[in-house]
């Protein structure tokens, strides 16, 4: 079985294809990001609102791409984006939580505490000592790293971040019972 995780955020929004072998056992196949960076520096006239919704098109473009070239994916996961710590901020989550509820494909969510508490136990069951109650970016990229070597990692912080959290969506779908339904948005699958 195939699936796509996600890991959405506006300006760095990371997808994972990754093969479910068996019950907590993953091969990550490849990653993707938009070329967000790209599409909005050119310098421009328009304004910040005019801007999101450039942007929130792109990433809907991106999606729709993806899910057509990814074709065999039977489930979609996304970890639920929020915390916002702006009014600009939250404009932003606004924009992805609106992309990806108008997908065509069916998105089951997790919550961000849920991902958490899946790398955590995952951790602890490869006897990897945290320092804190929860792992930072750092020992998430870390952990994704040495669990997916196989995974095309970029070795740029910036973007193995997200490619990690990525990966650590479908251990907290697993977590949850990978096949019970969760927060889901959209159509056909």
């Amino acid at each position: 079985m195939m699936i796509t995780t996600i890991d959405p955020s506006y300006r760095n929004f990371a997808m994972a294809r990754i093969e479910v072998l068996g019950r907590y056992d993953y091969k990550v196949i490849d990653f993707r990001r938009p070329e967000f960076d790209l599409a909005l520096k050119k310098k421009s006239s328009l304004g910040v609102i005019e801007q999101r919704l450039k942007g929130a098109e792109y990433l809907s473009h991106f999606l729709e791409h993806i899910n057509d070239s990814w074709y065999d994916t039977t489930h979609i996961i996304a970890e639920l984006p929020g915390g916002s710590q702006s009014a600009r901020a939250a404009i932003c989550t606004g924009v992805v939580l609106g992309v990806l509820s108008s997908t065509q494909d069916k998105i089951n969510f997790v919550r961000p505490m849920d991902v958490k508490k899946a790398v955590t136990k995952q951790m602890k069951l490869e006897g990897i000592k945290l320092k804190t109650k929860h792992p930072t970016k750092h020992d998430i990229i870390k952990w994704a790293r040495g669990k997916h070597p196989e995974a095309p990692w970029t070795n740029a912080i910036k973007y193995d971040e997200h490619y990690a959290d990525a990966i650590a969506v479908c251990y907290a779908w697993e977590d949850l019972g990978r096949y019970l339904p969760m927060i889901s948005v959209g159509g056909r699958k």
